[in-house]
């Protein structure tokens, strides 16, 4: 599912996969979005999303950052569009 909410209030939601830039451009070309995409570089030892919170690095992981750089929440497993919607709610 791609995430389009609209965040007024400068808040992203990031979401973490496996598949690399290559992968993540083309969902990104596929499902555009109008916040940043995090990518973690080939040769960065931490994983991106344990810097974001994921401490047991499973995926999904889902995190929702202000426009500040500060992690709001976070959540592992999937969303549905609904769940999503509920879930960023009180950010927007």
């Amino acid at each position: 599912m791609a995430n389009r909410a609209s965040f007024r209030n400068g808040t992203a939601s990031s979401s973490c996969s496996i598949s690399g830039r290559v992968g993540a451009g083309l969902v990104a070309k596929k499902n555009p979005v109008s916040y940043p995409i995090l990518i973690n570089a080939p040769d960065d030892a931490v994983d991106a999303s344990l810097r974001l919170g994921n401490t047991q690095s499973v995926l999904p992981y889902t995190a929702l950052i202000s426009r500040d750089g500060h992690l709001l929440k976070a959540r592992i497993g999937n969303f549905s569009e609904a769940s999503f919607e509920e879930w960023i709610a009180p950010y927007l």
